[in-house]
């Protein structure tokens, strides 16, 4: 098995649809050792605009703009793109790859070509799995992160081969060969698939996936508590972490007899404690220290016994 590392740099990207100006790809082994490398050009059949007028504010491509003009256009490089895709040997890795493969996407609409099966996995999800982070990590942080020489990012060929050793320090910082670490993160991946991007990946936290249950669950009239209605509560982290299901129960109730439910402790009117030694617990207990807010604490049967639940909520 070898792996395709891919990056795709647009002349811009007006209306949502980047315009493809270069395609740059490195096949290697399973050991990393380079078997090809190369950066397509591609005339984009549209002006170059990669930043504010006037400013460095924006992004400088690896060649002049007539190297790119004096290439084919992207339908003329599209057998050879959508071959290195098709064939079975490959498995595909971009950085931040949902863009590369919605710029693949536009281009194949704007020149009527046939949209084509792509699966690719994305080392800024596998890195941000690992390492457990809120917030996308660019190639330039992770080049930092792992002593990465940078000289020519943003030329595609080139960003191709950062992700690559990105990929390959991500490997040696775990221990794993590609295919174990793959294993370890197996919905890392995105797909081309009937002519739409498919997401297979979930990095939303815990806490952030019950607050956005919550937005999706109203008040019940029949089982409203008047003296809850305007009053936040939040719970202990402990019940999210643990089980997802449980914490989902325990907000449906709050959300159903009336009450607001938030996972900032210093916004809420009462904080149901499960662990006085779990993280939103502590910062609850050093918060009514400080005297930096006021809310009641309280255990699950109390929030049982003041929101009248028929339900068993532990």
């Amino acid at each position: 098995m070898q792996y395709l590392f891919f990056d795709i740099e647009c002349a811009n990207c007006f209306n949502g649809h980047g315009k493809i100006c270069s395609f740059g790809y490195v096949i290697c082994d399973t050991q990393f050792k380079i078997v090809e490398q190369r950066d397509i050009l591609i005339n984009p059949k549209s002006k170059f605009h990669l930043g504010k007028p006037g400013t460095d504010i924006g992004i400088k491509l690896a060649y002049d703009e007539q190297e790119f003009l004096k290439n084919g256009d992207f339908s003329q490089k599209y057998d050879e793109i959508r071959s290195l895709f098709m064939d079975g040997n490959y498995i595909a890795f971009g950085h931040a790859v949902g863009n590369d493969l919605q710029f693949i996407l536009s281009d194949c609409e704007r020149y009527k070509k046939e949209k084509f099966y792509i699966k690719a996995y994305d080392t800024q999800i596998i890195f941000r799995q690992l390492r457990k982070e809120k917030t996308d990590a660019g190639l330039e942080r992770l080049c930092e992160e792992y002593g990465i020489e940078k000289e020519a990012l943003h030329r595609s060929d080139y960003d191709a081969l950062i992700t690559m050793q990105v990929l390959k320090n991500i490997c040696k910082e775990t221990n794993c060969s590609i295919d174990e670490l793959l294993a370890m993160f197996p919905d890392s991946y995105l797909e081309i698939k009937h002519g739409e991007i498919v997401k297979h990946f979930n990095i939303t936290s815990p806490a952030k996936t019950v607050l956005n249950y919550s937005k999706k669950v109203y008040p019940d009239k029949t089982v409203i508590v008047k003296s809850l209605e305007q009053v936040s509560i939040a719970i202990d982290n402990v019940f999210e972490d643990s089980d997802m299901k449980r914490a989902k129960k325990i907000v449906r109730w709050i959300k159903r007899v009336g009450a607001n439910y938030t996972i900032k402790t210093k916004k809420c009117n009462i904080y149901v404690m499960e662990d006085k030694d779990s993280k939103r617990s502590k910062q609850a207990i050093d918060l009514l220290a400080q005297k930096k807010a006021e809310f009641k604490i309280i255990n699950l049967e109390e929030l049982q016994k003041i929101t009248n639940s028929e339900e068993v909520l532990w």
